[in-house]
């Protein structure tokens, strides 16, 4: 009986430890893979979902080639990369990526996220300590509010969230739309894109402090960042908006925006919604607006020539 019981021990012992064994730091998905495989680089995974399972935390899903690899939902730090190829995410009906861990990091590289005019939110980030998104494409996401939007970043604890060199482009709602309850959620923008978006390109709500950098918010329906609320913030540096059918920033509270070396231009509601909601360091261009609406108060002396 000790025997029997032993044995039973050894074998509990070794599925676990080939369990441990079965995922890899590196796994990779191919176009012609298949979701049975190890995700191995000679023998590939077909999709995100199935390699996920097989990747450590922290560990680095790869693509051989390009291929559409479906919606992935993320419950652990990993980075999923797609360069240099065509990455494809398209999610009809449902949300593209879904991030939902409790701290850690996500990275997303080189991801082409598209929701084919029928999908709710490209990227959702539920819950993490740190989200990257880089070098991505992520648009047609088509459902009514409060989703349809390219990023939807909705927490309960507090996120940094960095997203550079991406288009988000062509969704129902907002490019970006960012909220949280009673926490901080840190955004940074560097060299984004929102365009043609059916809502406002950056929209934030509660308790969200937005960086925005070398940057354009153009052509959305709405407006080009709306402030929804006086608990967030956004300073904006290099960065253009410009003919969108709201106004260029449309503010709620007092001091909430900070703009330098910005461009204001061409908005069909106008240049700026309440002038007490901006600071200007003298140096923006702030014209051909609906309306001339200027910021409420100056860091700088004014300069002339239309420079804000």
């Amino acid at each position: 009986m000790k025997s029997v019981r032993l044995l039973a021990v050894v074998v509990l012992v070794m599925g676990i430890a080939a369990g441990a064994s079965a995922q890899a730091t590196r796994t990779w998905v191919s176009g012609v893979g298949d979701d049975v495989n190890p995700c191995s680089r000679t023998a590939p995974c077909k999709t995100f979902a199935g390699a996920i399972s097989k990747t450590a935390t922290n560990g680095i899903i790869n693509c051989l080639d390009p291929g559409g690899f479906g919606a992935v939902t993320i419950t652990k730090s990993i980075t999923i990369d797609g360069t240099p190829f065509m990455a494809g995410v398209l999610h009809s009906g449902v949300q593209g990526v879904i991030i939902n861990i409790v701290g850690g990091t996500v990275i997303l590289r080189g991801l082409d996220i598209e929701g084919a005019q029928t999908g709710t939110n490209g990227v959702s980030v539920l819950a993490a300590a740190n989200v990257i998104i880089e070098r991505c494409a992520i648009f047609g996401s088509n459902a009514a509010a409060p989703n349809g939007n390219g990023l939807n970043v909705n927490t309960t604890a507090p996120v940094n969230v960095i997203v550079r060199d991406t288009t988000i482009s062509n969704n129902s709602q907002m490019g970006i739309r960012a909220t949280t309850s009673g926490v901080i959620a840190k955004l940074i923008l560097d060299n984004v894109r929102l365009w043609q978006n059916g809502q406002n390109g950056l929209d934030l709500v509660n308790n969200v402090q937005a960086n925005i950098v070398r940057s354009s918010s153009s052509q959305n329906g709405a407006s080009g960042a709306r402030l929804e609320a006086a608990s967030s913030s956004l300073e904006a540096y290099q960065t253009s908006f410009d003919a969108n059918g709201g106004f260029g920033l449309n503010t709620v509270g007092t001091n909430q925006v900070k703009i330098f070396e910005c461009q204001i231009v061409h908005n069909s509601s106008g240049s700026i919604s309440a002038a007490a909601g901006v600071v200007t360091h003298g140096n923006n261009a702030i014209q051909d607006n609906a309306t001339a609406t200027q910021p409420g108060s100056s860091a700088t002396p004014t300069a002339a020539n239309g420079q804000q």
